[in-house]
């Protein structure tokens, strides 16, 4: 595979260059957004965002389930204060 320049897979998976590159100056890996990525660290990239990204989404989904059960709970309470 050849290398991946930062932006162009900041560009695929939807998030800025700087992301990637504070990602990985995490692992001590310095980068620019110009710069080429092996497989490797494309991998790498790429999996981290989908774990985030994955956690998000179940976050958003439990959130959404307890604004429900709010709903219901108070759509209760008013029609039994109208009784």
């Amino acid at each position: 595979m050849a290398k991946v320049r930062v932006y162009e897979l900041a560009k695929e998976l939807g998030v800025e260059s700087k992301q990637i590159v504070e990602l990985l100056a995490k692992d001590s890996i310095e980068v620019k957004s110009q710069s080429g990525l092996d497989e490797e660290l494309c991998n790498k990239v790429k999996s981290a965002f989908d774990k985030a990204s994955s956690n998000a989404k179940e976050k958003v989904a439990k959130v959404k389930e307890e604004v429900k059960e709010e709903i219901k709970e108070v759509s209760k309470d008013k029609e039994a204060s109208k009784k």
